[in-house]
């Protein structure tokens, strides 16, 4: 005996969104990659240094150099520069061996990768300079003086030309990294310097900077090094390869709450860089650097994401909201999709149009702020507590932040910028009955400032998502509940699933050329799941594509 099933068929719908991405800040590691026996590589951590004794060094002009505990990037130990004074230049230099007259040589006309990691414990921010020398070892203190002809050759020639760097504690370890040639200082007498020493300067700066991880990589002839800055991901090892040789899978870069997209051969994050070949034309050092990439990130959806589910909502008078002609905007218990408490509104007039608005921050004045000039996909649940329908309309804003309660204009004119330019007029409606139970809307829009932004404000920036509802000769109560506003980027698209009342599926954000994800097939009531559709009369049946 045959069954009738009934069949249901979905609709799924794309969207595109533009936003820019800023780089975060620097943070690079390296280490020697070659297997041959007779490469120099060192790494001075400062542990192995019984105290500050053996440590070799000396300052001058107040400044300090000791070995420290208080802080260090790897191990107990790190090396702590004080620049004690500020009305002055103040200079130390450190042989850089594991402990006082250990081996560890470099060699005249050898070319080496040097790099650090260094924090500046500082509030404020805080320059110091540094370079790199080379010795003959004396079994004394060091000559605090610098300069080539005094047996020093550093990498510049003088404290002149030396590199800066600088930096807050909120930058916490950064790392710097030189490629240099040892050569012998114009006044050298003796041996040949074979002594690799740090040369740091605090001029007219006080405050403290730790020094750890010093790692010294020998290369040898027609070999060159890429060095790849993370900014702010894990660290990565540079690669070293003769001249010609490419490398086309470069490593990937990780970083918590974000994903990596590509490398670049910029700061700025313009060129994007796929391959490198190795010589002195394609990976060139430039100013004392090897040539470097950059990782280019885009922050996770999680990050991008802020959810306003109105538990955390003390009570109304924290809601930050307004109502006009009899309706009620308020916090309720009596229904909400999720946790305890979700918005209540109320139309109570059918004579007349009500409106409301609600500023989303998760308590009043919390910093939940949207910025202007970026896309965002934004999603809701609701409820109409009707049983014989009711039509209601909504609409987003974005406003400067006020303490007191919102103005009930929503018109763009008035300073506010919503999804359709033309205020309520344009706004969009929805329905329902309680037997529609939990219902989503997802929609997509710019921020942009409001046209006619009210002159108290022209100078200011909307940076605050304010929902608009509108009941319009309507008696009925809605519930909204767990809004989600989630910015997306030039290369993203967001991908809806309206399943005609089957359960709900929530929107996916995927990359330019990623394969549109489609979920597991809706369930509703008995009924049999058909097929997807690009539009909302069926007609057009979705195929595999990417976004």
């Amino acid at each position: 005996m045959k069954t009738n099933k009934r069949i249901i068929s979905c609709i799924l719908s794309l969207a595109l969104a533009v936003v820019t991405v800023f780089p975060a800040f620097s943070l690079i590691s390296l280490a020697e990659n070659s297997t041959e026996e007779n490469r120099t590589s060192y790494k001075f951590d400062f542990d192995s240094y019984a105290n500050d004794f053996g440590l070799g060094a000396k300052a001058e002009n107040g400044c300090a150099l000791t070995l420290s505990n208080d802080k260090s990037y790897s191990g107990n130990t790190s090396l702590k520069f004080e620049g004690k004074k500020n009305n002055a230049a103040t200079d130390a230099n450190v042989r850089l061996d594991r402990q006082s007259g250990y081996d560890s040589k470099i060699k005249v006309g050898s070319t080496y990768v040097v790099s650090f990691k260094y924090f500046v414990d500082s509030e404020y921010s805080m320059q110091f300079y540094y370079n790199f020398a080379a010795d003959v070892y004396q079994n004394d203190t060091l000559n605090v003086s610098t300069e080539a002809k005094y047996g020093y050759q550093m990498i510049n020639g003088n404290y002149a030309a030396s590199k800066k760097l600088g930096g807050t504690k909120a930058d916490g370890w950064q790392t710097e990294t030189v490629q240099f040639t040892v050569r012998k200082g114009e006044n050298t007498k003796g041996k040949n310097p074979d002594e690799l020493i740090l040369c740091l300067r605090s001029l007219r700066a006080v405050g403290v900077v730790y020094i750890d991880d010093v790692t010294v990589t020998e290369l040898f002839a027609d070999e060159y090094a890429v060095n790849f800055v993370t900014n702010g991901g894990e660290p990565i090892e540079p690669i070293i390869k003769k001249n010609g040789e490419t490398v086309e899978n470069l490593p990937t870069a990780a970083k918590s709450n974000n994903k990596f997209s590509y490398w670049c051969s910029d700061k700025e994050l313009t060129q994007k860089v796929s391959a490198v070949t190795f010589g002195a034309e394609t990976t060139p050092v430039t100013n004392y650097v090897p040539y470097t990439l950059y990782a280019k990130y885009k922050e996770s959806l999680e990050s991008r994401t802020t959810a306003f589910d109105f538990d955390s909502y003390a009570d109304d008078f924290e809601l930050g909201a307004k109502a006009e002609n009899g309706c009620a905007l308020t916090l309720s218990q009596d229904k909400a999709h999720s946790g305890n408490t979700s918005l209540k509104f109320e139309g109570k007039t059918n004579g007349a149009v009500a409106d409301a608005n609600v500023r989303l921050d998760r308590q009043s004045g919390y910093d939940t702020k949207i910025k202007l000039g970026s896309t965002y996909v934004v999603s809701f649940k609701y409820y109409v507590d009707s049983d014989a329908g009711a039509q209601f309309y909504y609409n987003f804003a974005a406003d400067i932040w006020q303490t007191d309660a919102l103005n009930s204009q929503t018109h763009a004119d008035y300073g506010w910028q919503m999804v359709a330019d033309n205020g309520y007029a344009s706004s969009r409606s929805l329905t329902g009955t309680k037997a529609d139970g939990w219902q989503t809307v997802t929609i997509q829009f710019t921020v942009v400032k409001g046209a006619k932004t009210a002159a108290a404000k022209k100078n200011q920036t909307p940076d605050r998502l304010i929902l608009c509802l509108r009941s319009y000769k309507a008696i009925a109560d809605v519930y909204i509940d767990d809004i989600t506003a989630t910015e997306i980027y030039s290369d993203e698209y967001a991908v809806c699933y309206n399943t005609a009342g089957g359960n709900q599926i929530d929107y996916r954000i995927c990359d330019e050329g990623e394969k549109v994800y489609i979920p597991e097939s809706p369930v509703r009531n008995s009924d049999v799941f058909e097929n997807w559709y690009t539009d909302n009369n069926y007609e057009s049946v979705y195929t595999e594509r990417t976004c």
